[in-house]
């Protein structure tokens, strides 16, 4: 799958699956739309406060890496990348690697569900659908004072 940037970058390409499940139960093979609108939101941003411009970025749940990958190409000093899921961290290693960006983007295995050690100079956190996890494991968000608008993948 291909996605178009505005000039001056380079268009994103992703190995993607969407119809694959991958081992731990993830949908981390295919890109969805709160990822389509946190790199949207990534790209206004660029002349902005908070463009991720010279910054050292991570990112929870990263899936097909489309936000890390937008990150990079808005200039972010480097990006660390991480998901639960073995196998969709190979997919996303080779999608850095495929857009040029294997050196900027370290892909890391993390399950951030477990002991939370944050890695040193991180200057921004990104997430687009991270709150599914804690959607499918404590319900649905009303029960923790949310309106229930998340939408689980």
């Amino acid at each position: 799958m291909a996605y178009t940037l505005p000039p001056p970058h380079a268009p994103i390409t992703l190995l993607e699956t969407p119809s694959l499940i991958s081992g731990l139960g993830t949908t981390g093979l295919r890109t969805w739309e709160a990822a389509l609108a946190l790199s949207e939101w990534l790209l206004q941003q660029q002349q902005q406060r908070d463009s991720p411009r010279g910054r050292r970025v991570l990112e929870l749940g990263a899936g097909t890496g489309l936000v890390s990958l937008v990150a990079a190409r808005c200039g972010a000093e480097s990006v660390r990348a991480t998901d639960a899921d073995d196998g969709v961290c190979i997919a996303l290693r080779e999608n850095a690697a495929r857009n040029g960006l294997g050196d900027r983007v370290c892909v890391e295995q993390r399950r951030w569900a477990g002991p939370r050690e944050v890695p040193e100079h991180v200057d921004l956190v990104l997430g687009a659908d991270v709150v599914s996890f804690f959607l499918s494991r404590w319900g649905t968000g009303e029960e923790a004072g949310g309106g229930g608008l998340m939408r689980g993948g």
